[in-house]
């Protein structure tokens, strides 16, 4: 009996520029995200886990998939010296408005 399917390896894996999007070349900044977050600035290393875990219970800090919560700070001598921030949901504003945690039953 005579295989009436065939698999040709180099056809099936070759990757091209997404035409429907009006490329003829990969332009990676078409799939990039820009995020304004809040965030959190952690003054001492030693208390970044107690930070996250408060955090974390309260269902503040960001949650997405392949995306670091734990940032250098923006600030350039800061991030020299060790300080980093701790990235807030999309929802938390900076300036403190909105409502946070858990004292307001919101759940992760």
């Amino acid at each position: 009996m005579k295989n009436e399917f065939s698999w040709d390896p180099p056809t099936m894996l070759r990757l091209r520029a997404p035409m429907g999007l009006g490329m003829t070349t990969l332009d990676r900044s078409v799939f990039s995200r820009t995020f304004n977050l809040a965030a959190a600035s952690i003054r001492d290393q030693r208390h970044i886990a107690k930070y996250k875990n408060r955090l974390t219970a309260d269902c503040l800090i960001i949650n997405r998939p392949v995306f670091k919560f734990l940032r250098p700070h923006p600030d350039g001598k800061l991030a020299a010296a060790g300080r980093k921030c701790l990235l807030l949901r999309e929802d938390v504003r900076p300036d403190g408005s909105s409502s946070l945690g858990s004292e307001n039953g919101t759940r992760c």
